[in-house]
């Protein structure tokens, strides 16, 4: 991890991860393996976005099938992108967008989570709006 919470003419601070995750059942056998990339930034508009990224590589798992014969784990990735406006402003928006793909039906699922349009809790009357979306794409 690396924090830096020194403002600059971009950015009010940021933080970037880098956590590789390995992981083996009761016989030494390894049935998990991913790695996650992510980064927050607050800009110099107090505007915030983050990024999250997680490629998970193909094991086999025998926790599936409960200690049974064992069965493959797909290599997937997941994704999310947030964004906010600047929350200090009467009105702000935000949204979180992400998605994957792994599930072993070949395409991509996505979801939109979260939206908020709405006045700040300290400004009354306060008014927030959510939408929530989800799909399938069987294309890669």
């Amino acid at each position: 991890m690396y924090r830096d919470m020194v403002p600059d003419e971009r950015t009010r601070s940021y933080q970037i991860d880098l956590q590789p995750s390995l992981n083996w059942n009761f016989d030494g056998d390894l049935v998990g393996a991913s790695a996650v990339v992510a980064s927050m930034q607050q800009w110099s508009n107090f505007w915030v976005t983050s990024t999250f990224i997680m490629l998970n590589a193909e094991t086999d798992n025998d926790q599936a099938t409960r200690g049974g014969s064992v069965a493959r784990t797909p290599a997937g990735i997941n994704f999310r992108q947030f964004v906010a406006t600047d929350q200090r402003k009467t009105y702000s928006f935000s949204a979180n967008l992400g998605g994957s793909r792994g599930s072993g039906r070949g395409g991509w699922d996505y979801y939109f989570v979260g939206g908020r349009w709405g006045a700040a809790s300290d400004h009354p009357p306060s008014l927030t709006c959510g939408i929530g979306a989800e799909g399938y794409s069987g294309e890669g």
